[in-house]
């Protein structure tokens, strides 16, 4: 019997430490994935965050244009909205595009005039 234990011993040792391996790769990969997993959800948050904020600045920044240049041009006051609002973006980090700018500045005076016709139209009735 110790004979037959003092042949299998070796064998068992070098399983043993295959399955140890195998299972720290496992380990490792699965802790490789759910870090992935968690930035990607980290990430989501991060960009709806800075949706939320890049939303509210365009907001801001044509409040500011009517406001300041209330006796300019459309044109004129979408450009001073632009500067505005791609000024406070970059002091804050968030990088988006020219084009998603002008969107959400659009955006941002389609709700205002929308708002403005509903207030209008009650004072009307």
């Amino acid at each position: 019997m110790e004979q037959i234990w003092n042949e299998v011993s070796p064998m068992l040792s070098q399983l043993v430490i295959e399955i140890i391996k195998i299972l720290t790769v496992v380990v490792l990969a699965g802790l490789g994935l759910l870090q992935f997993k968690i930035k990607s959800a980290i990430d989501t948050i991060k960009n709806k965050n800075q949706r939320e904020i890049f939303h509210k600045i365009a907001n801001e920044a044509f409040a500011h244009a009517e406001t300041v240049f209330k006796s300019e041009s459309s044109r004129n006051k979408m450009a001073q909205a632009f500067i505005y609002a791609s000024s406070k973006l970059g002091d804050i980090g968030i990088n988006v595009s020219d084009k998603e700018i002008t969107a959400a500045i659009e955006r941002a005076c389609l709700e205002y005039n929308a708002k403005k016709k509903l207030v209008i139209e009650d004072k009307a009735s």
